[in-house]
């Protein structure tokens, strides 16, 4: 009775497949969360970027409107927009100059962003948005 056991148990050993997904879970799970986590991180990097462009527009049209405001007006202005949208954690710089033909005003913003994934080093990140504007004579 054991003679005619052994080599079909020793077939099906060889045969079974039933722990091949556990293991292949094993390890395609863990690359799979960290690109979920790097995804969702750079998506919400390019969000705030975006956010500071449209914050600038609408600094830059405020400062069509009053051009007597300041650099630290319009920062100001900037973050107030950027709490509400993304990362108020921005650097804001205005330049204005004659072109010959009229003034025009340079509104430059600066967002730094660190991408961090678990078990991999960070990937800093700087965007810069920049927005020019007329300014009434």
């Amino acid at each position: 009775m054991f003679a005619s056991l052994r080599p079909a148990t020793h077939r099906s050993l060889i045969d079974d497949r039933s722990g091949t997904s556990a293991v292949e879970f094993a390890l395609i799970f863990p690359v799979f969360i960290i690109l979920l986590f790097g995804i969702a991180k750079f998506a919400y990097g390019q969000h705030c970027a975006s956010s500071l462009h449209f914050a600038l527009r609408t600094a830059s049209r405020n400062l069509m409107l009053n051009p007597s405001m300041n650099e630290g007006q319009l920062a100001a202005l900037v973050k107030a927009d950027l709490t509400v949208l993304g990362d108020p954690d921005v650097q804001v710089t205005l330049v204005v100059s004659d072109n010959g033909n009229g003034r025009v005003a340079k509104l430059t913003g600066r967002y730094e962003y660190a991408i961090d994934l678990p078990l991999l080093k960070t990937f800093p990140v700087v965007y810069v948005s920049t927005v020019s504007t007329a300014l009434p004579s």
